[in-house]
């Protein structure tokens, strides 16, 4: 069975509904707004407060991930834990996200 949930944040969501409808609420006053919001969207902040969280974490890519590299013995891309071929877009729990280089010097 395909799983098809969205995750998103309770923050962002707030913020949106306060971008569509609430003029007064400032950015680091979304989640509490209380002078521009009526009863019905302090009602609306109060349920997404109470939905429980959801127990997800960000998924690195093999092509972001330190351990895929070039076999020339297998010919292509691998996981270097695994030494299998990995599509870019796969992951795994063994994934560790690659340092980014920068190029200042």
């Amino acid at each position: 069975m395909v799983d098809n949930h969205e995750f998103v944040s309770k923050h962002d969501i707030m913020k949106s509904i306060a971008d569509e409808y609430c003029s007064s609420c400032k950015e680091d006053e979304v989640e509490d707004c209380q002078i521009g919001c009526d009863a019905y969207l302090r009602d609306i902040k109060e349920l997404i407060r109470r939905i429980p969280a959801a127990d997800v974490v960000e998924a690195v890519r093999c092509k972001d991930c330190k351990l895929w590299d070039y076999s020339y013995a297998l010919g292509g891309m691998v996981c270097m834990r695994t030494r299998c071929r990995q599509p870019e877009d796969g992951f795994c729990n063994w994934a560790e996200k690659k340092e980014v280089q920068s190029n200042n010097g």
